[in-house]
This record gives C-alpha cells, sequence and structure tokens, in this order.
C-alpha cells in the first residue's frame, strides 16, 4: 500500500468514527417527539413506493441521492475540521 492508499484509509476510518460519534450523539438527544416523527416518515415512504413515488425503484433512487448527498457534507465537515479544506 501506498502512502496515498494508506492516507485515504486512515480519512475514511477517521470518518466512520465521526459519522458514528454524531449518531450516538444525535440519537442520545432524540426526543420520543423526534423518534416517532422519522417513523412516521419512513413509513409514509415505504407505504408510497408502490403508488405516487413512482414505484420502488424511484424511490431507492431518491434515498441514494440523499445519502449520497449527505455523506459529502459529513465529508466535508471532517476535512475542514482535519484541516485539509
Amino acid at each position: 500500500m501506498d502512502k496515498e492508499e494508506a492516507e485515504m484509509v486512515r480519512v475514511y476510518a477517521a470518518a466512520g468514527d465521526f459519522l458514528e460519534a454524531e449518531r450516538r450523539q444525535k440519537l442520545a438527544n432524540m426526543t420520543l417527539e423526534e423518534s416517532r416523527a422519522i417513523f412516521e416518515e419512513l413509513y409514509a415512504l415505504w407505504s408510497q413506493t408502490g403508488r405516487e413515488a413512482g414505484g420502488i425503484g424511484e424511490a431507492l433512487n431518491r434515498l441514494k441521492v440523499d445519502h449520497l448527498i449527505e455523506q459529502r457534507c459529513i465529508f466535508e465537515r471532517l476535512a475542514r475540521r482535519g484541516g485539509w479544506l
């Protein structure tokens, strides 16, 4: 493994640690109302995938895009904290 690959692995590991810490903090501070709202949003998405959402493929594509945008924001925050940006 060369230096660049080793650095990439290190950054991905740091990103994983960062994501886990954020997830734990968010869950620890979540209220019952917030968790219920998340459940209701997920249920609504699930129930609409075969009708209004244009089918399950379209719904999954939207979720994937949302996830990729969220990941990019996380990597940007991590890069700023690490002084890379």
